[in-house]
């Protein structure tokens, strides 16, 4: 008998022969015949697609029956694990089983049915062996395979129909019990429909549906979840039909869209709990015309689809950005996105077709008056072809007109296109288009952080370092983000210094921060399972966005500053009312009950009010150990961002959560008191979890303190009596800052100079053991120091201007215009005053000069909390309490004399001494009061340094002794927790002109040494060691120069001065320390 494609049958025995013929029985096929035709048919499968086989083993697309989606779901299953021998075999068994003996009538009587439904065979004839050999062809070579295809979609679509019959609803949810009634009904005509079968085959259906069937499913997980998928599929469609026809209906439709939209959103907004089920009812939502755009189902639809990344999804998604109107903005973002994810090349044309849009706004043709942003669209399209790859190489013209655009976003995400296509390029054809180079070379011109950051990384992708380095490109921007160290080096040291640290001391706490999505929390999940000889238990991880953590830190902050700054929502659960709560006491019984812990990791992004605070309060207690702060580049953060929150508007949110204030501009970075390790953890930078365990259990130097801060110096020492006195200070009065306008300023520009120098090795080891390397500066004298960024000084030129000196390539930026008497920075910027005591600020980022119209007394001194606040004090005794952020202005007038100090510490204890022998302490009592009390010293106050939590050291002068030969300078240490006051003198001959606080508490400073004429005959750099009742003290450095000013930078110290040659700077270092650098720097110059 001939193979039809349809049979139509009739009663009449004359017209079909083979309803006489004798019995038939189907022999079912063996386990390479299944193998077999499965190989075929996954030959042919269109994954890109909604395809499925129909009963007659033709493809179709868009399934609507149960039986064509549970024949797409299975196409899938087999497609996906096609690499996977294992796999493949285990769906093979599958289908085998179905044929085994016992189970081979049923799957017979399964398939008739599956057919039955489609009503290609009457109900009632008889026996099925008959049916199904008319149905496929006596001489159809698949008729064994396709049997048992057709059962298990039988079996599969019974047992959905079980579940969704079975679900359980509550009586009040009219239209789910809608829904279930519906499925209860096609469940009992599938029994009644097994019944009159399992009747004519004399076999109990029934009992073998729901036992044998039954554990043969248990025992089948892939069966399972395509059984589950289907079941969820099913239940939301009919729901959503619902829903739309009552929409249609209604004079309210956005009522039902708004219950829909509730429906297919994940649980809780989180991407990781979106189902797979939502593929096919979104793809619908997505491309039904009669739905109004306005009702957000499109957009909601095409955020699932770009979460669940599904490449069946394909197709429908180039169709629809081929028919979306550009005006659809968020749509085709999220398509686009999803496409560019896909690595889809056949969406290039559409892509490059957006970008030949010139304007960034567009307006509709039919309404020129609305307006609409596509910009972000197409940085959507820039980040999906760098995606795509080498197939984009097409788009290259339309990307490289870009390079200039406005958008800091569009042209890194051009950078890092650039550089995906040129890596290809080079990988595969051995070269890369010159109009890559030319475009990444005009991206690097631009002085942005953001942008330049991405093209340097570009560059490197295409293996161009060394043109890099060739290139004049120094800004001071530029040369912050040359000089972060790769995260595979500062990890290693990270390790080291923790092991070093716990040498020393009980416990180290450490703060991991980072803008979202650099990789800090991995980094924290890697370790915190124990290293080395630290083990699992003896570390305390504390992540800000875990709410258990949450109730920890919020303690910490307590709940005063809770409530002036947080939203209530994060500390609902708050223990204690404000009246009980203490949150000093708590920080101290918390350390208390976790003596045993030997680290203590904090995670999180810094923001001002929250996690900053934290670690501003662990830090200002002196309990803060070590600071790592991870930095990446954007196409990092948005990579590692796609990984974890997967949804397009979820990522583009944690983007914008950036560090506040950032790192240069905290209290801890510019007062270098404790270890901080600033890393890159762009993608070529970063280790993986399995390298950083192996990194932090590698083997320790015992000799790591050396490389971390200034070492021993064996030199002579000379004792100094070290003295305590009583709290000296007396009770005054309470006052009340007085709020000023802020003045009026003028901006201009004016760009810095530049200068290349070379650094000089000590080839006189011997004579200057201690002296690593020294740069001559020339014409240019240096005269103060302070500290920058890492590897970099800012400083004071003699008479006239200010600099700043990088390590990394020895490059000077310097402007030699400005009258400086005494600065201070904040947030890298100068803030200065000239002879005339006038108020500037300079930034050489922005290479810009203020000038402001100050309209109190002449300033007489300055000095700086970070990140915002700045203290000036006057000529006729008053203080300005300045924020630089927020454009306010306090004044208090404590004397009536010159004030010659200021200082403030970060529990705003403020210092503040007169040119008549008085010091001011003012402590602030409320919000709006202050107590002031006073200490008529008889001495003079030039300098003050924070030298531990609640502790300052300031320098004196004897006021009697200004007149006379001898001018004798003091060393104070003021405890203003337990009110008392060391104090210690220096030798008469040493004229102190610096003063600088090594974090294990030693001090360093440069002075002049006197001689008996009283004329400076040379100048040094002397080191302070305090013990309990004497302090010892050591000159370090003799060199051929007068030392005006020293400070260290982690293990070196840096000095600067004048020699016979002009002005330097001066590297030095202890001396196994010093031999190790020289070495170093012998063996890599630059």
């Amino acid at each position: 008998m001939r193979k039809t494609s349809r049979v139509y049958y009739s009663r009449n025995k004359k017209s079909y022969p083979f309803l006489r013929m004798k019995q038939i029985n189907i022999l079912p096929p063996s386990f390479q015949e299944i193998k077999k035709h499965l190989d075929k048919i996954i030959k042919k499968f269109n994954p890109y697609d909604l395809v499925f086989l129909n009963c007659q083993g033709k493809w179709e697309t868009s399934p609507h029956l149960i039986r064509d989606k549970a024949a797409h779901e299975l196409l899938f299953s087999l497609w996906k694990p096609k690499s996977n021998t294992e796999s493949k075999e285990g769906w093979v068994n599958i289908f085998f089983s179905l044929t085994e003996p016992d189970q081979w009538p049923t799957s017979k009587t399964l398939a008739w049915m599956s057919l039955a439904q489609l009503k290609t065979l009457p109900p009632k004839m008889e026996p099925t062996d008959h049916y199904l050999m008319s149905f496929y062809g006596r001489s159809s070579k698949n008729i064994k395979f396709f049997i048992a295809w057709e059962a298990l979609l039988e079996l599969i679509e019974i047992e959905v129909l079980k579940l969704l019959a079975a679900y359980p609803v509550p009586e009040w949810k009219k239209d789910e019990k809608t829904i279930q009634n519906h499925f209860q009904r096609l469940c009992h005509q599938k029994q009644e429909l097994f019944k009159k079968r399992s009747s004519l085959d004399g076999s109990n259906l029934e009992f073998i549906l729901d036992h044998s069937f039954k554990i043969y499913l248990n025992s089948r997980q892939p069966i399972k979840n395509i059984i589950n998928i289907l079941a969820e599929e099913e239940r939301l469609n009919f729901l959503i039909e619902i829903y739309l026809n009552q929409a249609k209906n209604s004079k309210q439709p956005h009522l039902f869209f708004h219950l829909i939209n509730e429906r297919i959103q994940p649980e809780l907004g989180l991407a990781e709990r979106v189902s797979p089920a939502l593929l096919r009812p979104c793809l619908n939502l997505l491309l039904n015309k009669d739905i109004p755009i306005e009702s957000g189902l499109q957009y909601t639809a095409s955020v699932i689809l770009s979460i669940l990344q599904d490449i069946r999804s394909t197709e429908k998604l180039l169709y629809s950005l081929a028919h979306f109107p550009l005006n659809f903005s968020k749509i085709r973002e999220n398509i686009i996105y999803t496409l560019g994810n896909l690595k889809e090349a056949r969406a290039v044309p559409y892509l490059r077709r957006l970008l030949r849009t010139k304007k960034d706004i567009i307006s509709l043709k039919s309404d020129k008056t609305k307006k609409f942003f596509i910009r972000e669209q197409k940085e959507e399209a820039i980040w999906a072809l760098g995606k795509i790859g080498l197939d984009a190489e097409p788009a290259l013209p339309e990307l490289t007109k870009y390079t200039l655009h406005p958008s800091t976003n569009i042209r890194a995400a051009l950078a890092w296109t650039l550089g995906e296509i040129g890596r290809l390029q080079k990988d595969i054809m051995g070269g890369v288009s010159a109009e890559i180079i030319i475009s990444l070379l005009k991206l690097l011109q631009q002085k942005d952080k953001v942008v330049f950051e991405e093209t340097v990384t570009a560059l490197k992708k295409i293996e161009l370092p060394e043109f890099l380095h060739a290139l004049y490109l120094y800004n001071v921007s530029a040369v912050n983000i040359l000089g972060i160290p790769p995260a595979q080096k500062g990890l290693y040291e990270v390790s080291e210094t923790i092991h070093a640290l716990l040498r020393s001391q009980k416990r180290v706490i450490m703060a991991v921060n980072g803008d979202s999505g650099t990789g800090k929390t991995y980094f924290c999940q890697a370790i915190q399972e124990g290293f080395g000889d630290i083990k699992k238990e003896e570390i305390l991880y504390l992540m800000r966005d875990r709410r258990k953590d949450q109730k920890i830190l919020n303690r910490l902050l307590g709940l005063r500053w809770l409530k002036k700054y947080i939203d209530p929502s994060h500390y609902q659960d708050y223990p204690l009312d404000e009246k009980k709560d203490n949150p000093e006491e708590f920080l101290h019984q918390f350390l208390t009950e976790e003596k045993d812990r030997k680290l203590i990791i904090l995670d999180g992004c810094r923001d001002k009010h929250y996690f900053q605070r934290i670690i501003d309060i662990l830090y200002s207690h002196g309990f803060l150990d070590l600071v790592v702060n991870f930095r990446a580049s954007h196409s990092t953060r948005r990579i590692n961002l796609e990984q974890r929150e997967i949804a397009l508007e979820s990522i583009k949110n944690h983007l914008s959560f950036l560090e506040d204030p950032a790192l240069e501009d905290t209290i801890y970075y510019q007062e270098g008191k404790i270890y901080l390790y600033d890393l890159d953890n762009s993608t070529p930078c970063r280790l993986n979890r399995e390298e950083i365990q192996e990194l932090f259990n590698s083997k320790r130097i015992e000799t790591w303190e050396i490389f971390i801060r200034p070492g021993k110096f064996d030199l002579p020492c000379l004792n100094l009596q070290r003295y305590q006195s009583s709290w000296p200070f007396i009770p005054k009065s309470l006052i009340n800052p007085v709020a000023a306008s802020f003045p009026k300023f003028k901006i201009r520009s004016l760009p810095a100079r530049e200068k290349k120098f070379k650094l000089q090795v000590n080839a006189e080891n011997k004579v200057e053991p201690f002296l690593i390397a020294s740069i001559n500066l020339d014409s240019l004298h240096p005269v103060k120091l302070s500290y920058y960024a890492q590897d970099q000084i800012a400083g004071q030129m003699e008479n006239k201007g200010l600099f700043i000196y990088s390590f990394i390539d020895n490059h000077l930026f310097y402007q030699p215009s400005l009258e400086v008497s005494q600065f201070t920075l904040l947030k890298r910027v100068f803030y200065f005053f000239n002879k005339k005591g006038k108020f500037f600020a300079y930034s050489f980022e922005k290479n810009e000069l203020t000038a402001y119209d100050l309209d109190l007394s002449p300033i007489t001194t300055i000095s700086s909390l970070p990140p915002s606040i700045l203290i000036t004090g006057h000529h006729d005794g008053q203080v300005c309490l300045w924020n630089m952020d927020e454009h306010q202005r306090w004044i208090i007038q404590p004397s009536l004399f010159p004030i010659t100090l200021t200082f403030i510490d970060y529990f705003y204890h403020l210092l503040i001494g007169d040119n008549q022998g008085k010091l001011f302490l003012l402590k602030p009592e409320n919000d709006s009061k202050w107590s002031l009390n006073y200490w008529d010293s008889a001495r003079n106050f030039f300098l003050a340094r924070k030298y531990r939590p609640r502790q300052i050291l300031f320098l004196t002068r004897e006021i009697q002794a200004l007149s006379s030969v001898q001018k004798v300078y003091s060393l104070n240490w003021l405890n203003l927790k337990k009110n008392f006051l060391f104090q210690t003198h220096l030798p008469e001959n040493i004229n102190p002109l610096s003063l600088w606080v090594i974090p294990d508490g030693r001090i360093i400073f440069a002075a002049a040494i006197r001689n008996e004429n009283e004329h400076q005959a040379e100048s040094a750099s002397f080191l302070v060691i305090p013990h309990d009742k004497t302090c010892l003290l050591q000159r370090l450095f003799k060199p051929e120069e007068n030392i005006s000013d020293v400070i260290t930078t982690g293990p070196r110290i840096i000095s600067c001065g004048q020699n016979k040659r002009g002005g330097s700077l001066k590297i030095w270092g202890s001396k196994e320390f010093a031999r190790i650098e020289r070495q170093k720097i012998l063996i890599k110059p630059n």
